[in-house]
């Protein structure tokens, strides 16, 4: 019997990798450490193409993934490369590729066919630019081939929410593996040491615990304005807006407003950010100023010191006409613009007011619903937590709640004394002579 079930554990593997591998435009299985890994990775950020990035050696499976890639593709070193479901291989190889000008044609024919995986969250924006872009600046020859190249809106939408649906499985698999009892419901809690979830049927169940950790998330924000949530989208609801949002208002100065700004703007879509004082408050402001000066270049439009006062439907449709009515921030002047579709993207608000936080006693910013916590994510009741864009005056990240999330449970449960916020502060470095092209 044992046999069987490492057999059966050498499939649910296998399984696992070639899921990561068919679901992911290009992927790098890698070491953190290993010098080729990151000349790798360094090659597809020059390149400019989104890679997901395996980093074996921070997994605890990490060993059994290198032989199984062994098994599945006779190479024993990493990095281990993917592109477009096939099998590059190396350092050597990947570079190989790169020099004799092929990797730009794996993706182009992807594209061609409607295959394109972009990345989570903003992150697949680039790659879908990427046409539109090569064929403003492709040579006669190339456009030959490049000219059948055409962004399709539905393909994208329907390739980010596979993407996004394959990632919910690999979270809830990884989640079985690791034996965790995963509940889809809403939690608020009843006592400091106690909770109620109610699930999509209204069925309530109660849990008790001796720790709790609040990950909640935020939601965009509205304006307040007239017509707003009946008209207007934001950046949460662009990726599964079922037709191409034609002449884009953004509204709003934040990363995520640029994000979604430059995205459609490297579509090729008339693009108008609407900024209320400066670009990226809180960031450099040099570098904030490159940046619209960059997107400027680009054709991105701005208009700057307006504030919108009221939005209104002169036509349905897919997508309709909107009309937007706008103020002056230093003057008394009014403007009006139409546009087909508003993106509102003047920051988020934390999903903490449904919690029942008051019920067990945590401390909660009334202002924008964020929570204070110590430098061990404790919030005011010392056994409930919380990490990521909830907290008070930390940095809205994903990678920066997901490192948290890690290294609050090694220190919860393993014995870890590593905070998160000292972590961030490592640089890379390397030395010495390397011999070997691959580890």
């Amino acid at each position: 019997m044992p046999p069987v079930e490492n057999d059966s554990g050498k499939k649910e593997l296998k399984s696992q990798i070639q899921e990561l591998i068919d679901s992911n435009q290009v992927i790098v299985f890698s070491k953190s450490y290993c010098p080729f890994c990151v000349k790798v990775k360094d090659l597809f950020k020059e390149l400019q193409v989104e890679c997901n990035v395996v980093e074996l050696d921070l997994m605890d499976n990490g060993t059994s993934y290198q032989e199984m890639l062994l098994e599945m593709t006779g190479q024993k070193t990493v990095p281990n490369v993917f592109i477009n479901k096939k099998h590059i291989g190396g350092c050597d190889k990947t570079l190989q590729v790169s020099n004799e000008s092929q990797i730009g044609w794996l993706f182009l024919s992807q594209l061609e066919r409607g295959e394109n995986k972009p990345r989570g969250c903003q992150r697949m924006m680039p790659l879908s630019q990427e046409a539109p872009r090569s064929l403003s600046s492709a040579s006669t020859d190339e456009c030959l081939f490049l000219s059948s190249v055409k962004h399709n809106w539905d393909t994208m939408k329907t390739a980010v929410n596979n993407y996004i649906g394959s990632l919910n499985w690999g979270y809830r698999v990884s989640l079985r593996d690791k034996n965790v009892n995963y509940v889809n419901a809403y939690a608020e809690f009843v006592e400091p040491h106690k909770i109620k979830a109610t699930n999509k049927r209204g069925k309530e169940t109660f849990y008790t615990g001796a720790k709790f950790v609040l990950a909640t998330g935020e939601r965009p924000r509205y304006l307040g304005i007239p017509g707003d949530k009946e008209y207007c989208i934001t950046s949460d609801d662009l990726f599964s807006l079922p037709y191409c949002p034609g002449k884009t208002l953004v509204i709003g100065a934040s990363y995520v407003a640029l994000e979604c700004g430059g995205f459609l703007a490297g579509l090729g879509l008339d693009v108008t950010v609407m900024v209320r004082s400066i670009l990226l408050r809180g960031f450099d402001q040099d570098m904030a100023n490159r940046a619209g000066e960059h997107m400027e270049e680009h054709g991105v439009k701005f208009l700057r010191k307006y504030v919108p006062t009221k939005i209104e439907e002169l036509e349905a449709g897919t997508p309709g006409r909107l009309k937007v009515t706008a103020k002056s921030t230093e003057t008394d002047e009014i403007i009006e613009g139409e546009y087909n579709t508003v993106l509102i993207a003047v920051g988020r608000d934390a999903c903490t007011d449904k919690l029942g936080l008051d019920m067990a006693g945590v401390k909660v910013n009334p202002k924008n619903g964020k929570i204070p916590v110590n430098d061990e994510e404790q919030t005011n009741v010392p056994h409930i937590h919380a990490i990521g864009d909830i907290l008070e005056g930390k940095w809205e990240l994903t990678p920066v709640a997901i490192q948290a999330g890690k290294l609050l449970a090694r220190r919860l449960y393993g014995g870890s004394t590593v905070k998160v916020f000292t972590t961030l502060d490592v640089t890379r470095s390397s030395g010495g002579d390397i011999t070997q092209s691959g580890c």
